[in-house]
C-alpha cells in the first residue's frame, strides 16, 4: 500500500475558496496544450480506496459535463503568505448537470458550476493536475467528489477525485456501469473521518440549502474555533 503523508483538508479547502472569491484570470489560448505536469498531493485518506475518498467528501455524484472554462486562480497572500505561484493549481470551472447522487443531496437534473482543481497553466503551455486525476471533457459522464464552502460554491479534485465512467454509459443506463455500482457500494461502506466542519457547508444546489443560514452558522463556529486556537498559542 502506498504511503500518504497527512495533510489537513481544511487548509486546502480554505485556500481554494479564497482563490475563488479572490477572482479569476481568464486564460487566453488559441489551443489546448497536450503536455501534462503532475503535482504531488498529501492526503489524510487513501485515494486508492473509494470508501475513504467518499468518506472524506461531502458530495459524490454522477455528473454530465456541459461546459468547461479554464482559469488560473489568484493567490490570496493575505491569509496564506506561504503559498507561492509555483504551488498553486489552476482551476477549471465545469458546468455540470447532476445526474445521480451517490452521497449528499444535490438537486438532480440541475446544472451548476463545479470548481475543479487542475487545468491549463497560467502561461497556457501545459495542463497541471494531481496524480491520478484528469481534466473533464464536455459531453462525458463522470463521478465527481467535492465539498461546499460558506458561499455555497463547490470545489473538488485531487487523486481519484474525478472518475470517468465507461464508454456508452449515460443517464439512462447507469446501473450498467461497474464503476458507478462500485462507488454506490463504497458509499454504503464509507470510512468515516469524524466530524469536520469544513465539509458541513451546503452547496447552493443542495436541497437543504434554504436561505444560507446553515452555512452562516458553520462559518461562525469555524471562526470561534480559530479564535480559540489563536488564544492557546
Amino acid at each position: 500500500m502506498k504511503k500518504h503523508i497527512k495533510w489537513i483538508i481544511p487548509v486546502i479547502c480554505i485556500a481554494l475558496v479564497s482563490s475563488i472569491l479572490g477572482g479569476y484570470l481568464f486564460l487566453k489560448s488559441d489551443k489546448t496544450p497536450t503536455e501534462i505536469k503532475y503535482v504531488h498531493t498529501n492526503t489524510d485518506y487513501n485515494p486508492d480506496d473509494p470508501r475513504e475518498v467518499i468518506g472524506s467528501q461531502a458530495y459524490v455524484f454522477v455528473g454530465f459535463v456541459e461546459e468547461t472554462h479554464d482559469y488560473m486562480t489568484e493567490k490570496d497572500t493575505r491569509e496564506f503568505p506561504e503559498r507561492t505561484k509555483k504551488n498553486d493549481l489552476p482551476t477549471t470551472e465545469c458546468i455540470v448537470k447532476v445526474i445521480k447522487n451517490i452521497k449528499g443531496e444535490l438537486t438532480e437534473g440541475v446544472s451548476f458550476s463545479f470548481y475543479k482543481g487542475g487545468g491549463i497553466s497560467e502561461d497556457g503551455k501545459y495542463i497541471e493536475l494531481c496524480y491520478n486525476d484528469l481534466t473533464p471533457e464536455v459531453g462525458k459522464y463522470y463521478i465527481f467528489t467535492g465539498y461546499a464552502h460558506e458561499d455555497g460554491t463547490v470545489t473538488g479534485g485531487g487523486e481519484n477525485g474525478t472518475i470517468e465512467l465507461e464508454s456508452g454509459i449515460n443517464a439512462e443506463n447507469l446501473d450498467s456501469s461497474k464503476i458507478y455500482l462500485e462507488y454506490v457500494d463504497a458509499a454504503k461502506n464509507q470510512v468515516s473521518f469524524g466530524k469536520n466542519l469544513y465539509t458541513e457547508f451546503l452547496a447552493k444546489t443542495d436541497k437543504n440549502y434554504g436561505d444560507g443560514s446553515h452555512n452562516a452558522e458553520i462559518q461562525k463556529e469555524l471562526l470561534k474555533q480559530q479564535a480559540e486556537s489563536e488564544e492557546t498559542k
